[in-house]
């Protein structure tokens, strides 16, 4: 998917990232870039795709980001993950990271407001 097709800002941070499926449990250091949509990962780990996983974004230990997301892109030591649902208490805490981190915070906002919670809008 080209940069021109997505629909939200993605943004650089910093925070472990947990993914949970089946019996295995991958841990990264930091994701490659985060938004409200999905998150992308480094690992050598497969994945197949589809698969539904649990996915935690440590912003602090009492404060993880929880979400169910989907694998929806593989390849070279990358794994990108489509939120499925984001918990109700940490979808504002990951929106407020992606536009505190944004380039251009203002346009994050107006692409969210474009938006009915994960979804484009429908005219």
């Amino acid at each position: 998917m080209s940069s021109e097709q997505r629909s939200f800002v993605r943004v650089q941070v910093s925070f472990p990232v947990e993914v949970r499926f089946e019996d295995t449990v991958i841990l990264v250091d930091a994701p490659l870039n985060l938004s409200v949509k999905g998150v992308q990962v480094a690992t050598e780990q497969e994945i197949p795709m589809g698969t539904i996983a649990q996915v935690r974004i440590f912003v602090s230990v009492e404060t993880p980001i929880l979400a169910q997301a989907r694998v929806e892109r593989i390849g070279d030591g990358k794994i990108a993950f489509e939120f499925l649902g984001v918990d109700f208490g940490s979808f504002d805490l990951l929106r407020e990271i992606v536009r505190y981190n944004a380039d251009d915070p203002d346009q994050a906002d107006r692409e969210f407001q474009a938006h009915c919670g994960l979804k484009k809008r429908v005219a």
